[in-house]
């Protein structure tokens, strides 16, 4: 995550600057592509993980009393 700020910021700051309202607007839109190119296949990768299959534990054998 750390390395998705810094890539955003570093693109934000060669397209744009906080100076004018246009030039925050001419950085955000190339820095939020940016991130979205991050976001797409770590979306998709987390979507092929899968949970580990539980391993079903085995059932307790019925204890016959000694009564019988």
């Amino acid at each position: 995550m750390i390395v998705g700020v810094a890539i955003g910021t570093s693109v934000f700051a060669v397209y744009g600057h906080l100076g004018t309202p246009a030039s925050v607007t001419d950085g955000f839109k190339p820095a939020l592509a940016a991130c979205a190119m991050f976001a797409v296949p770590a979306a998709l990768t987390d979507a092929g993980i899968t949970a580990p299959k539980k391993v079903q534990a085995p059932q307790p054998e019925t204890v016959q009393s000694l009564a019988d």
